[in-house]
């Protein structure tokens, strides 16, 4: 994983321009490079949490927007690629039978390949193969012959025929699924029982904590930030804990010290309670444990970032 953010942004340009510059698609690097950086992230992660863990958060906000300009960007050409009189095929309706027909091919050829090479279940192979948008690598790839000696009838029919096979892999699986995918089903006896184990969890927490022989203000400012864990504080509430931090002088070094592992016991603690609560006969879910478990680890995370 790369040591640096910056360096890791820059990758997916670099890998661009320089394979556009020795003549290769700039396209298939950056997705040949995003395979392998997946596989190498997920190896290397322990390397460097914290590094992984901004890295991770960033990814998904670029993901979010980009995968947004994305879908705005191809809906844009393919408005313009309909409306455009001069992308035509001479008045004929060939690139609609070549569109359905890369559709198929591209549809058994993707049930192929999960169902005999990967080996897995019918239905799962048919979800695999309808799943996600069909032919937009493609269509970008064909704007890069646009300035080759390829006929403007013969360019103009990929553009009308890859439109109509990124068309059909948005219609034909949010009319198919709907009867192939499983019905999600919403426990909803799990997730209130989620929200009253929070609420008994943090209340160990505080239990602990006040058991502590520390000082009165350590108690009262770590037991805010317990019950901000659930939103329960007030807006008073809040502003009076505000005002005593810019009233309050800096903490000295052992002042931090001693915190910080005050922090660490009744997070303990907290986490000591899910696990109780996940072993009993009637305790939580393996999802709820694991959502409720990471949370305690990002809100302790959290604050030993402050300490440092």
């Amino acid at each position: 994983m790369s040591k640096y953010p910056n360096t890791f942004l820059m990758t997916p340009f670099v890998l661009y321009f320089g394979a556009e510059a020795l003549g290769v698609s700039g396209i298939i690097a950056v997705v040949s490079a995003g395979l392998v950086h997946n596989a190498e992230g997920e190896r290397s992660s322990l390397a460097n949490p914290q590094l992984a863990s901004d890295l991770h958060q960033l990814i998904g906000l670029l993901n979010d927007i980009l995968n947004s300009v994305v879908f705005i960007v191809l809906g844009i050409m393919l408005l313009r690629t309909l409306l455009d009189r001069s992308v035509t095929y001479n008045g004929s309706l060939i690139w609609v039978g070549i569109g359905v027909a890369l559709y198929v091919a591209n549809l058994l050829a993707r049930y192929d390949y999960v169902r005999l090479v990967q080996r897995v279940g019918n239905r799962e192979a048919w979800i695999f193969a309808l799943g996600g948008i069909h032919g937009a690598v493609t269509f970008a790839l064909a704007f890069t012959v646009a300035e080759t000696q390829v006929r403007t009838a013969d360019f103009n029919l990929v553009l009308m025929s890859e439109s109509l096979l990124i068309i059909l892999s948005l219609i034909v699986p949010t009319v198919i699924f709907r009867w192939l995918l499983p019905k999600v089903r919403i426990d909803m006896d799990d997730a209130a029982r989620m929200a009253v184990i929070r609420e008994q969890m943090i209340e160990a927490g505080i239990h602990e904590l006040w058991q502590m022989p520390i000082s009165q203000e350590f108690k009262e400012a770590i037991t805010f930030d317990l019950r901000s864990q659930n939103g329960h504080t007030t807006l008073r509430q809040f502003l009076s804990e505000w005002r005593r931090m810019v009233q309050h002088p800096d903490y000295t070094a052992d002042q931090m010290r001693e915190l910080m592992a005050i922090y660490r016991h009744v997070f303990q603690a907290e986490r000591n309670y899910v696990e109780q609560q996940y072993n009993a006969t009637a305790g939580l879910s393996e999802d709820s444990f694991n959502q409720l478990y990471r949370e305690i680890t990002m809100a302790e995370m959290v604050v030993l970032e402050y300490g440092a």
